[in-house]
């Protein structure tokens, strides 16, 4: 290679063999990702005298796909006027990235630099201001569009008007989008049904999947995926059954997307075998599926086979997430399986999850239904910051081990904090309070839900309320609460009694 490029160093800088070897070279690097040879091709242009701007969109792209976004950066800042594929380039690396600002700004200054943006940047920032919540903004880049012909002539540019409106929630705005298409592409008609089932519009995602079926428009394993999650979400079994069978015809039955909702449409219409002879037929699952499968068998309350599940995921080296191990502590919490879910607490601890909102929640609730209220308050107090979640975990926790006055303090604590207690919040403080025996604390409480937070006492805090009287022989003024009950049940009665 040393001799090669000395070779190349003494024809002159700007001849084409010179050009088309370092053109082959960064080609090369960009494909295998060779950083290292990237930047030593890059050194030896400036040892040389070559003029390596000429070659910036490839030094660019060379160095985009080896990960190294300031090298490439560097380049670009060089480059005088760079062509509109070098602004893309850094533009959907910098999205591709999770760096939406840094687009969006590169934007503005290629606008500001008078660069005409093509297709491809637009349906880029587009995305951009998606995920930052920038609504006024892609309207104005919307407007552009239309001015430029751009808005309904190009499916790429409308999939991204599309897919931004919807991560708006204005779903209608979407669909006037869509509408504008005469013919559509799988794309744009997956980016609206996406849409609908993120926001709970599965009736409409369903009824869009058939029109997109009866139009002749071949579905990927993606628009199988979210009409799924819209039939599991409405029950609908019969459909999702049918999608099924398209499934299988159109190829799609080992794409672990399609897959995975399979899974879980199966198990949200109540068919747990079903779902594992789903799970059992995907050869490359991911952590998505396995804890899917782990969900539904917890929340089927089959939760000695779910944990049985969490060991085989273990075994696989499969990555854990939170909602991962929070489901695995949530059945190890149902059976009381306090040596099991503190070996998931260590798993958690070792990558780093220990203290994620969800799996501290899970952790302080099997800590709490095990007696071991101390070690439940540990997780409590390591949290880097307490939500409504934690707390009411926390307040059960006290509440489970007839710790009323604890429970009542941390109550108090979380006021004072300025969190809103919610109607689960009630549940546990008076539940706390029932267990100990503290009638005036529970009156007080009970009486706030209405007074001081303007919630309405649900049948669980009357239920609360009445069991305390009860255990307090306040028989009379038991029996007088339940009479202020539209229809009060007979385990309400049975408190009494």
């Amino acid at each position: 290679m040393k001799s090669i490029r000395k070779f190349y160093h003494a024809l002159a800088p700007t001849s084409s063999e010179t050009f088309n070897y370092y053109i082959s070279i960064l080609r090369r690097c960009a494909i295998d990702g060779d950083i290292c040879e990237a930047r030593r091709a890059h050194f030896d242009m400036k040892l040389s005298g070559f003029p390596y701007l000429g070659l910036g969109n490839k030094l660019i792209d060379a160095y985009l796909k080896c990960g190294a976004v300031d090298d490439a950066r560097k380049i670009f800042d060089e480059m005088p006027q760079p062509h509109v594929v070098s602004w893309n380039a850094m533009i959907s690396y910098y999205i591709r990235s999770r760096r939406s600002q840094e687009a969006v700004n590169l934007y503005h200054r290629m606008v500001f630099h008078g660069v005409v943006a093509d297709e491809y940047t637009f349906s880029c920032v587009l995305k951009a201001f998606a995920d930052l919540g920038y609504v006024e903004e892609g309207r104005r880049v919307h407007g552009r569009l239309v001015i430029n012909g751009l808005g309904s002539g190009n499916m790429f540019v409308g999939s991204a008007l599309v897919d931004m409106y919807v991560k708006f929630g204005k779903l209608n705005e979407a669909r006037a989008v869509f509408d504008q298409f005469g013919e559509k592409d799988v794309v744009l008609v997956t980016a609206l049904i996406v849409g609908y089932v993120q926001n709970g519009e599965d009736r409409r995602a369903v009824l869009l999947f058939c029109d997109m079926v009866n139009g002749g428009v071949q579905a990927n394993e993606f628009t199988f995926a979210s009409v799924l999650i819209a039939c599991g979400n409405l029950t609908e079994l019969q459909s999702g059954m049918t999608i099924h069978g398209l499934i299988f015809k159109t190829g799609f039955e080992c794409r672990n997307a399609s897959q995975t909702s399979l899974l879980s449409m199966y198990s949200k219409c109540g068919l747990v075998d079903e779902s594992l002879t789903v799970f059992s037929g995907i050869a490359n699952r991911n952590t998505v599926t396995w804890t899917a499968m782990i969900s539904c068998l917890v929340y089927h309350h089959r939760e000695e086979l779910a944990l049985s599940v969490f060991r085989d995921m273990l075994r696989d080296s499969v990555m854990l997430n939170a909602f991962t191990l929070s489901t695995a502590l949530r059945g190890c919490s149902t059976l009381a399986l306090f040596e099991q879910g503190k070996s998931i607490h260590g798993s958690a601890i070792k990558i780093g999850l220990d203290r994620d909102r969800y799996v501290s929640a899970a952790l302080i609730d099997i800590y709490g239904k095990c007696g071991r209220v101390g070690m439940a308050r540990a997780v409590f107090d390591d949290l880097l910051g307490i939500d409504l979640v934690s707390i009411n975990s926390m307040i059960y926790g006290y509440a489970q081990n007839s710790e009323g006055s604890k429970a009542v303090e941390l109550f108090n604590m979380m006021i004072q904090s300025g969190l809103e207690p919610n109607h689960v919040t009630f549940t546990g403080v008076l539940s706390a309070c029932s267990n100990a025996g503290l009638l005036e604390e529970g009156w007080r409480l009970f009486s706030s839900i209405t007074n001081d937070h303007g919630l309405v006492p649900s049948i669980d805090h009357y239920a609360c309320m009445v069991d305390l009287l009860g255990r307090a022989g306040k028989l009379g003024e038991a029996e007088e609460l339940i009479t202020k009950i539209k229809s009060p049940d007979k385990v309400l009665w049975r408190d009494i009694a």
